[in-house]
């Protein structure tokens, strides 16, 4: 298992795609988060029509409730792009087994230097109470890592655009319309919001 990986350009593409918490064969997701009866097809959609084969999507986890070897067989071997997994809480199989099943790379984390930052790419938002009891000296440690985590797993418990720290922003594909989002475009959203938020108060459910 991949628990720490440190991207490399051998497989970030120019247009390096991001997307989370795809939920296929999830339909209680209509009513926990609002989405549309075919938000299935709208996923599909929209990746088939943005990615290109040379492209690569990396997803924030939380592929399917269910149904593993169907919904990949069905949706993602047949998607465009290098495709890299940083497993969510949903993705119980083996990294060997998504390396095998259209999924190129398979990994916990990663942390990618791109576009002025250090991004840590995660389905969770990292914990800072976990940090805390380790070193009290963990945001210089942090800083060390990383200075710009994404994230997903929040759907729309919190609001679009959500910081708690101008440091952890939540990708939420809900607010994406369904479609994946350049991590370019990302990128320049977070710092944006940066520069326009002055406070920020911790929401709830952060680990």
């Amino acid at each position: 298992m991949v628990e720490w990986l440190q991207a490399t350009k051998e497989y970030m593409s120019k247009n390096t795609w991001l997307t989370t918490d795809l939920h296929f064969s999830h339909k209680g997701m209509i009513e926990l988060c609002g989405r549309p009866q075919d938000f299935e097809k709208r996923i599909v959609r929209h990746w088939d029509r943005l990615v290109k084969p040379s492209d690569t999507v990396i997803c924030l986890g939380d592929i399917c409730i269910g149904d593993d070897k169907a919904v990949h067989e069905k949706y993602i071997q047949q998607l465009p792009g290098f495709k890299i997994l940083v497993k969510g809480n949903h993705d119980k199989k083996s990294d060997t087994w998504y390396e095998s099943n259209g999924w190129q790379i398979c990994c916990e984390s990663m942390v990618i230097n791109r576009y002025g930052h250090k991004v840590l790419l995660s389905h969770r938002p990292p914990s800072t109470k976990v940090l805390a009891a380790y070193d009290e000296d963990w945001r210089l440690k942090q800083s060390d890592l990383y200075d710009l985590s994404i994230h997903g797993h929040q759907h729309t418990l919190m609001p679009k655009n959500y910081t708690p720290d101008k440091v952890r922003f939540l990708l939420s594909l809900e607010y994406e319309n369904y479609e994946p989002v350049l991590f370019q475009s990302f990128i320049q959203r977070c710092e944006k919001i940066r520069n326009e938020v002055t406070t920020s108060p911790l929401g709830p459910n952060l680990n």
